[in-house]
């Protein structure tokens, strides 16, 4: 299959390109979920007061229309334009039994670590930035921790439908934006991997838009980063995402269903959870020990 039309283009153009692409689509899906929801519901998403199963359910589409619109299909007109090599551009590849051996203690990594950065986000003293500017960013955070727990319900059913909306979508569409595209295209813009990988991070950070989880939004960023880096394969970060996310609406549908799975899948003890992210830390190192993993990144990269 033949280059896109622009392949030959900088980076800083195909950057640019991406973030428009990304900006157009975010406008347009987001009228449309506008439109949608009076059409449908009958409901102004810009002046909804309180929850209930309607607001919700026009919620939803709009958060899938959101992922569809921002991430995906602005990819997919990437690549069209620019890189028509789909497999060698986002890294479609067959998952090796290597990966796929790794990818649980990453996970392991990824939850406890995100659990504790949670604690020490929340901690921090923001004070500096205003008593206006916080009341601001708490009453965001709060109204979009409702919404979202809105959406788990206590069927069995609707976790399943969870599953898809708020684990898979975002997984394949944020993973195929960010570590696909964005995070090749700023490492070969800097020339630098370390640096490509920590400012698609920041920006898959910032465009969450949850100013109290942004610590851990960030480190999760950096783990996916690193894990397509290393493995070579997004089915690596996507399998991560989406593990991800489905623990937390788990850890959410057991909580409404008093069925106190949270301890299972989270451990207070600070010092067990050190051991154990060292312990599987020890274990990916002996695992790729005899791997240049530098070398094999930069090859990744620009061979």
């Amino acid at each position: 299959m033949k280059n896109g039309t622009y392949f030959t283009k900088s980076f800083t153009e195909k950057l640019f390109y991406f973030f428009i692409f990304c900006l157009i689509g975010k406008i347009i899906f987001s009228g449309l979920s506008y439109y949608i929801s009076i059409w449908a519901f009958q409901i102004d998403l810009t002046q909804i007061d309180s929850i209930n199963n309607i607001t919700i359910k026009s919620y939803k589409i709009a958060a899938l229309l959101d992922q569809i619109g921002t991430f995906l299909i602005p990819s997919i007109i990437f690549c069209w334009f620019f890189n028509k090599k789909y497999n060698q551009l986002l890294k479609f590849h067959k998952l090796k039994l290597s990966t796929i051996i790794a990818l649980p203690l990453i996970l392991i990594i990824m939850v406890i670590s995100s659990s504790f950065l949670l604690k020490f986000n929340h901690n921090i003293d923001f004070s500096f930035l205003g008593d206006k500017t916080m009341t601001i960013i708490k009453t965001n955070q709060e109204k979009m921790d409702e919404i979202h727990q809105s959406f788990i319900g206590t069927t069995n059913k609707s976790l399943l439908f969870n599953f898809f909306l708020m684990a898979l979508v975002p997984a394949v569409c944020e993973e195929i934006a960010f570590r696909g595209i964005l995070q090749n295209l700023f490492i070969k813009w800097t020339n630098n991997i370390h640096l490509g990988i920590l400012t698609t991070s920041i920006i898959f950070a910032i465009l969450h838009f949850q100013f109290y989880n942004i610590i851990p939004l960030l480190i999760l960023g950096i783990l996916l980063g690193y894990t397509i880096a290393i493995t070579n394969n997004i089915w690596s970060t996507i399998t991560l995402h989406f593990a991800f996310n489905s623990l937390s609406i788990i850890s959410i549908y057991s909580k409404k269903r008093e069925m106190d799975l949270e301890n299972i899948i989270t451990i207070e003890n600070p010092y067990l959870n050190a051991i154990i992210v060292l312990i599987c830390v020890i274990l990916l190192i002996i695992f790729w020990r005899k791997k240049s993993l530098l070398k094999q990144i930069k090859k990744n990269y620009f061979a």
